[in-house]
């Protein structure tokens, strides 16, 4: 069985998209979503057998929000602002955890090695997370437009990135406010 972050029948790692488990009784289900695929599931599922097999869903659609976004949704301007490292290390932890909460070690690390490199591992770090969200919900883009934008627009990057993983229902948690999911 293939999950998060081992590797593939290939040797590569599957980037935090979910694998799928053949099962004893016939029907193969999402490890991530434990949704059966003989019926319906989830819209946001991109595993192997929802992408007809591809690695990643295809880049089909812009972002939800714009990143200029700031100054309209002020709950999530300040969080961005404020819990930087906080809020970064919680959309980590929803992409590859599916946990919508604040791993502490985690967000220690960062801090420590935004300390140590002058800042080059927060920037780094933030443009992964944000090739992971675009590869998770099949947003336009690539990876030197990801570096381009985190490096002049962090702040709003991780705003962006925050507000899109809200409007697909997974919210990464906040400490300044609370959004309740329908």
């Amino acid at each position: 069985m293939s999950t998060y972050g081992e590797p593939t029948h290939k040797g590569e790692p599957c980037a935090g998209i979910p694998m799928i488990q053949e099962t004893p009784s016939g029907p193969s289900v999402c490890v991530n979503h434990n949704y059966n695929h003989n019926g319906p599931h989830h819209t946001s599922c991109h595993c192997r057998r929802c992408t007809g097999g591809r690695r990643h869903p295809p880049a089909e659609r812009p972002w939800h929000y714009s990143l200029c976004h700031c100054c309209s949704d002020c709950n999530s301007f300040l969080e961005c602002c404020c819990c930087t490292l906080c809020q970064l290390s919680r959309q980590y932890n929803m992409i590859k955890h599916h946990k919508a909460e604040l791993p502490c070690c985690t967000c220690f690390c960062l801090y420590l090695g935004t300390l140590l490199t002058g800042g080059l591992l927060f920037w780094g770090c933030v443009c992964c997370v944000r090739e992971m969200i675009r590869d998770r919900y099949g947003i336009e883009g690539s990876s030197c437009g990801d570096c381009c934008t985190t490096c002049w627009c962090t702040g709003c990057a991780i705003q962006q990135q925050l507000l899109e993983m809200t409007s697909v229902g997974e919210f990464p948690s906040a400490c300044c406010y609370v959004v309740r999911m329908t």
